[in-house]
């Protein structure tokens, strides 16, 4: 007997989409503590610093609109996986060290939350409609907590490693939340 088979669905689904929320903001608010040490190593004006936080909001407003769209086309749970593999790429890219990837990876990855952001509230909608409520609020506070708590150990990752390692350690985030996923495949 395996591991997914001994939870019922709606607690994998339910564990699945709270994992997915710690994906949607840790992730994307980790750049903007690290901007001063970011700053001098690729020599960053002001503004090239400010496009670092730009970049996943411009791709939030180009991507949500087609998220739908590949729902249609894929499924619901689909769609979302594949986000989440996005998301792992997408950090994966930005952590490598060059300038051009930073930006590439950051974007990517707004991309990919661009695409949980749309989606995820239509799973809770479909599957738990008698406790839309509750769960959006439990899923907002998992945000909240992985984007503060993600926030706050990234420069002291940066300082005792490095600010690759340091973004890269957010891959653990959407890795196991894909992992925990798959039984919705």
């Amino acid at each position: 007997m395996s591991v997914f088979s001994k939870l019922p669905r709606s607690a994998w689904l339910v564990l699945g989409i709270l994992l997915f929320a710690t994906t949607l903001r840790g992730p994307f608010t980790a750049v903007g503590p690290l901007l001063e040490s970011l700053r001098p190593v690729f020599g960053l004006s002001t503004s090239e610093a400010g496009l670092l936080i730009t970049l996943p909001l411009l791709s939030f407003f180009v991507v949500s609109p087609f998220a739908p769209l590949l729902a249609r086309k894929f499924g619901l749970e689909r769609a979302l996986f594949v986000a989440l593999l996005i998301m792992c790429a997408a950090i994966v890219l930005r952590s490598t060290g060059a300038l051009w990837s930073l930006y590439a990876g950051t974007s990517l990855l707004g991309a990919g939350i661009a695409v949980g952001n749309t989606l995820l509230p239509s799973l809770l909608k479909r599957d738990f409609p008698s406790q839309i409520t509750t769960l959006t609020a439990v899923y907002a506070i998992t945000m909240g907590v992985a984007s503060a708590a993600g926030s706050a150990v990234v420069v002291p990752l940066a300082q005792s490693l490095n600010w690759q390692w340091s973004l890269g350690v957010f891959l653990i985030l959407p890795l196991l939340s894909a992992l925990v996923w798959l039984p919705q495949l």
